[in-house]
């Protein structure tokens, strides 16, 4: 995990502009001008790329196109949640349960629990901070804050990635069963293909999604610079997560 995280700093578009920085300053230490001034060019340019064109968007509609928002099934058996913006730390400190911009997974699982009395919610996760605060740990205090059925809900740790979450989760799913996956729209089209991999096909539930309606190619353009750096972030993360998957073998496939 921190050489996934180590590496994913140097893919992640939003650090392009800080390293291309980085190495400005490096080139006018060493008094290397041309080579100051062509980094620092493409620092500039690239962030001015990234956050007035609509490439964020170009990148992740495929992914949050692919399956389309659904409404809850008269039958529920089961629900599995793939936990993502819990914020651990701040939870620690606070003494509250504390969740990022995808906390909609959260609020949707949750919802669908008590719509359903007949499902069982498994909230998976894995992420643990220095002190020991677990996703997982988060989400229990808001479900019970929130008094939903505590007999019903079923925490899985110790799974660090997508495939890590469906391998602990796939073997839950039976033959004639209906069974809701709940995750990120541009989170879903990965998940999916490790479920399809390992021979079973929850229902796909997407949330928190990430794009606004648009009618024409202007309204496709935003000056909100930290939306298009995170669009981009999230939509890149996901390709080359789909993409390594299919190298390592895990899945069959490159699309759902």
């Amino acid at each position: 995990m921190t050489m996934s995280y180590a590496l994913w700093y140097f893919l992640s578009p939003a650090n392009w502009t800080t390293l291309a920085t980085i190495m400005a300053l490096l080139a006018h230490v060493r008094h290397k001008r041309q080579a100051a001034s062509l980094w620092l060019a493409l620092g500039c340019g690239w962030f001015v790329f990234i956050t007035v064109m609509p490439v964020g968007i170009w990148a992740i509609e495929p992914l949050e196109l692919r399956y389309p928002v659904i409404q809850s099934p008269a039958r529920v058996d089961g629900i599995i949640m793939l936990t993502g913006g819990e914020k651990l730390s701040i939870s620690e400190r606070s003494g509250q349960p504390e969740f990022g911009d995808i906390s909609e997974r959260v609020t949707a699982s949750l919802g669908l629990l008590m719509d359903h009395p007949e499902a069982q919610l498994y909230v998976v996760g894995g992420v643990t901070n220095p002190a020991g605060v677990r996703d997982i740990d988060v989400v229990k205090q808001l479900a019970n804050q929130l008094h939903a059925p505590a007999a019903r809900i079923h925490y899985i740790s110790h799974t660090f990635t997508t495939w890590d979450n469906a391998k602990a989760t796939a073997p839950l799913i039976k033959s004639g069963e209906q069974w809701l996956l709940v995750t990120s729209a541009f989170h879903m089209p990965r998940s999916m293909l490790c479920f399809d991999a390992l021979g079973v096909r929850p229902t796909p539930y997407p949330v928190d999604h990430r794009l606004w309606p648009y009618h024409n190619l202007w309204g496709m353009f935003s000056l909100n610079a930290p939306a298009n750096i995170e669009r981009l972030d999230y939509a890149l993360h996901e390709w080359l997560g789909i993409i390594t998957y299919r190298i390592q073998g895990y899945t069959r496939k490159l699309w759902p």
